[in-house]
Order: structure tokens, then C-alpha cells, then sequence
């Protein structure tokens, strides 16, 4: 398949709900989404014994009470700028196919519904594909992007390599 049909193919097989630069995670959905968070008013999705990210670093720097106790003692998280993308893809950053791309294999896993996909991974693959001024995942080879990806240092890059192999192997 030539540029051209490959782009009008991915622009007739990626649904609205992810086809934006945004594209937002329901806390309850059961790929994007780990449940809520259990402390009350607190609406995002939860990391970690029932906390999101934020609770849970409150929790740890509270010297790791009972977390029945601090789930039910702590109040919710102050809204800053930026905070409203914890529980969002932001594909803002690429350009249309590569956005794309990203937007298909996050449809194809959400269809599939076997793998979580936690927002940190895309953010992972996003900043990789932006650094790498690429216009498609396919044109580098497979081994190339995950030499890049490894060269980057990440503690542990394990889901990210994992959806940059389902990714290629979907758009192939």
C-alpha cells in the first residue's frame, strides 16, 4: 500500500472517539482504566491500592499509613495546570499520521481488550516518534525503534516496548 492509501485507510478506520489530539481515559474503562481512585471526591483513575498516582505519592510521604485510614482521612487532589491530562493520550505533539497511527493501535487495543495501556506508555512512544522527526513508525524497521527506545534509559521500558512491537506489527 502506497502514503497516500495508507493515510486514507487509517483516516476511514480510526473512530471519533480516537481520532483527537486528546484522547481522554474513563477510570472505569477496562483497558485505559484501573478504577477510580478511593478517596472520596477524588475523580481520577486509580495506580495503585485503590489511589491514583497523586494520593499514592501523598500516601508514601506520609510514611505509608493504614490505607483504609488515609483513603479515608485525605481530601482530593488541588487542580493544577497540566493535571487535567493525568488521565489522557495526549497526542497533541504529532503530526497527523503518525497521531494516527498512535490513535489505531490505541483503538486496536482497546477493541482487543487483553493488554492495559497506561497513558505514561504513549507518552513514551509520542516523545520517542517527536524526537525522532520520523512521519510513520514504518519507516524505520522494527529494530531501529527499539534501539532508540532503549537508548533512552527508561527505568523500565517493558510496556512501551511492548506496544511499539503490537504497534508496528498492526500498521504493517
Amino acid at each position: 500500500i502506497g502514503h497516500d492509501d495508507r493515510l486514507a485507510a487509517l483516516l476511514a478506520a480510526v473512530r471519533p472517539e480516537f481520532a483527537g489530539d486528546i484522547i481522554r481515559v474513563d477510570p472505569d474503562d477496562p483497558v485505559f482504566g484501573r478504577g477510580r481512585c478511593g478517596v472520596a471526591g477524588c475523580a481520577r483513575t486509580s495506580w495503585a491500592l485503590q489511589l491514583c498516582a497523586a494520593h499514592h505519592q501523598r500516601w508514601a510521604k506520609h510514611g505509608k499509613p493504614a490505607v483504609e485510614q488515609f483513603r479515608a482521612t485525605t481530601g482530593p487532589i488541588a487542580i493544577r495546570a497540566g493535571s487535567e491530562m493525568v488521565d489522557a493520550f495526549d497526542l497533541s505533539a504529532l503530526a497527523t499520521r503518525p497521531r494516527l497511527e498512535v490513535a489505531y493501535t490505541l483503538q486496536c487495543r482497546h477493541d482487543e481488550r487483553s493488554v492495559r495501556v497506561p497513558p505514561s506508555t504513549i507518552r513514551h512512544l509520542v516523545g520517542l516518534l517527536v524526537d525522532s522527526g520520523a512521519n510513520s513508525l514504518l519507516e524505520r524497521p522494527l529494530d531501529s525503534w527499539l534501539d532508540a527506545l532503549r537508548a533512552r534509559g527508561w527505568k523500565d521500558p517493558t510496556r512501551t516496548i511492548a506496544h511499539l512491537r503490537f504497534a508496528y506489527r498492526h500498521l504493517a
